[in-house]
């Protein structure tokens, strides 16, 4: 029986770090939605490809500083008798996006051509600000 030094990291029984942190990666990524975001005329706008899926499988949800995105791209394996290459990701997706301004929730609208879904969020009006001087007590 020939001796085999034991490396704990690559061993078949134990972890293999890198694998595992590959794996995780793509856990993460796989119901991610990639997105652009930048303002434009005081808006706040979003944008995300989603060919193939309905504007009814999508759901977008507001506050006056977050924006979720979330659906479901069907899986289309009609017909098929093996896949050469399978990348487009298919399944539930979402993102949740922290916004750095305050929006007017009432007034954001979402449209969707051709597989670009654009969510435009108007940014609220900032009030005057009331400048207080305090003095320090004793």
């Amino acid at each position: 029986m020939p001796i085999i030094r034991w490396n704990p990291f690559f061993d078949g029984g134990l972890l293999d770090v890198e694998a595992h942190y590959e794996s995780t990666a793509n856990e993460l990524l796989a119901d991610s939605l990639p997105v652009d975001m930048y303002e434009k005329n005081g808006m706040i706008v979003i944008e995300a490809q989603l060919p193939g899926v309905a504007p009814e499988q999508v759901t977008i949800e507001i506050t006056e500083n977050m924006v979720r995105i979330s659906g479901f791209r069907q899986e289309t394996d009609e017909g098929r008798s093996a896949d050469y290459i399978k990348e487009i990701k298919r399944g539930k997706f979402h993102r949740t996006l922290v916004l750095s301004s305050k929006i007017a929730v009432a007034q954001a609208v979402a449209t969707m051509q051709e597989g670009l879904l654009q969510v435009s969020l108007p940014l609220q009006k900032i009030e005057s600000v009331n400048l207080v001087t305090l003095k320090i007590g004793s």
